[in-house]
């Protein structure tokens, strides 16, 4: 089925700490054969620290210690494509969703945003 998806970003910190967050939304809408129009929302984000604080610098720890953001953003995304498996719609109007072109052909895959 075809789904919207949006992405907001921000980084914020200072001297102690860099950080940043990603929040995604992703929104497919559908027919249900009894109850008509029906749309599922999926809404996640995840939060991080890039590079090394003064504290942690402080405290000795490497730059390489720490994950990196773009490993914690794969792992999630893979994670949220499980869910997306998962998930098990009943009583779709597939007929209707198909004449109405809101039938995609791929199966989802985690993108690069």
């Amino acid at each position: 089925m075809k789904c919207t998806n949006s992405i907001f970003s921000r980084g914020y910190g200072g001297d102690m700490y860099r950080a940043s967050s990603k929040n995604y939304l992703l929104s497919c809408g559908y027919y249900q054969k009894t109850e008509g129009k029906r749309l599922i929302v999926v809404s996640y984000r995840y939060y991080g620290a890039s590079g090394v604080s003064r504290l942690q610098e402080e405290a000795g720890m490497k730059a390489s210690d720490i994950p990196p953001l773009s490993e914690a953003e794969r792992v999630l995304k893979n994670d949220l494509k499980e869910v997306l498996d998962s998930i098990v719609l009943k009583d779709v109007d597939w007929d209707r969703m198909d004449r109405e072109g809101l039938l995609y052909d791929k199966p989802y895959k985690t993108i690069r945003w």
